[in-house]
């Protein structure tokens, strides 16, 4: 009803209802709390109460910190329950003013969110696209220093925010030094253009719509022959903990028990690491992966080692990144196969 509010008295001009969704802004239920700052957006344009705007941001805040208890909460059935399907376009159509408010707010919000491994990308992406406000990639000059220093923040430290549709907005030459190029990985010559001036390459790529044996071997042989003639010399290839050798020599997925149903897609991995093994090119490549599986609520300790496949031996992404970096910065094993776990 308070957003029906705001859109029909939006339309046709009436202001009679502000003073009375001001009000509502102070409500300790906060589905009415937020449904009247969108009415307040509508009908009191150009002259939005901040609070309102406070209200809209701060919900798009809660949304992202922890979705899970977010959504436990009781909440209006507007917008299929997603809330921000409604606030991001609202904040979004706010006069100048107001906007450059709401942008401030809204970077306030990203860099309260700690908690990465419980943020949902669609809500952080609505929140960063919503920062940026119009700047276009690659136009670092249109950008406010508030801007600046929010993208510095997003993209340093534990954080991995440049992914997908969300690194596509932070990409290109901006002051935080990402850049985000699209490529054919099964493609030499791609690999080769997209290479080119890089010292070393990480592989972590799969195509569900190509028949997995196919793609990993064709995408191997592509980066054997496109990243020695952009002058890349280390490979490191993210791979699976089924096709790593147990303290046995068994390779984890023709062990006992383990299920059936994952052996094509481990058997095409497989097929990958058969066209690295038998290579002769110069390129100096490794496969890295879990000893195990990962640990989706593991954190950041900096401390890992290798170890023979084992299905019960687990480490976070926070460490197995570090392992793959390590491997870059100073490589320790060539033309292998190594798993590594929480140390």
């Amino acid at each position: 009803m308070l957003i029906a509010i705001g859109l029909l008295a939006g339309a046709c001009g009436d202001r009679s209802d502000t003073a009375f969704l001001e009000r509502m802004l102070a409500d300790v239920d906060d589905p009415d709390r937020w449904a009247a700052a969108v009415a307040l957006s509508r009908i009191a344009t150009p002259d939005v109460p901040a609070a309102a705007i406070d209200v809209l941001v701060a919900e798009l805040g809660a949304i992202s910190v922890d979705p899970e208890e977010y959504g436990m909460e009781p909440r209006t059935g507007f917008c299929f329950n997603s809330p921000e399907r409604l606030i991001v376009p609202t904040l979004h159509r706010l006069p100048a003013a107001s906007r450059d408010a709401a942008l401030d707010a809204a970077g306030r919000a990203i860099a309260g969110i700690e908690n990465q491994d419980r943020v949902p990308w669609a809500e952080a992406a609505d929140l960063v696209v919503l920062a940026l406000g119009d700047a276009e990639p690659g136009s670092p000059d249109t950008l406010t220093p508030w801007q600046h220093a929010m993208l510095r923040a997003l993209l340093t430290g534990d954080r991995i925010w440049a992914s997908g549709q969300l690194g596509m907005r932070l990409s290109s030459d901006y002051e935080a030094g990402v850049r985000l190029l699209v490529g054919d990985v099964t493609d030499a010559d791609a690999v080769a253009d997209l290479a080119n001036g890089h010292d070393a390459a990480i592989m972590a790529a799969y195509d569900p719509g190509a028949q997995a044996d196919v793609f990993f071997k064709t995408a191997a042989q592509a980066l054997l022959d496109g990243l020695p003639k952009a002058g890349v010399g280390r490979l490191v290839v993210v791979g699976l903990a089924a096709v790593l050798e147990t303290a046995d020599g068994t390779p984890l997925m023709d062990s006992p028990g383990f299920p059936p149903e994952y052996r094509p897609f481990c058997l095409a991995h497989a097929a990958g690491a058969g066209v690295l093994r038998t290579s002769t090119t110069a390129l100096d490549w490794l496969i890295v992966s879990p000893s195990g599986d990962f640990d989706p609520d593991g954190t950041r300790s900096g401390r890992y080692s290798t170890a023979s496949a084992d299905a019960a031996s687990r480490i976070s992404h926070h460490d197995f990144a570090i392992a793959l970096l390590d491997e870059i910065d100073e490589p320790r094993h060539h033309r292998t196969h190594v798993g590594v776990e929480t140390a």
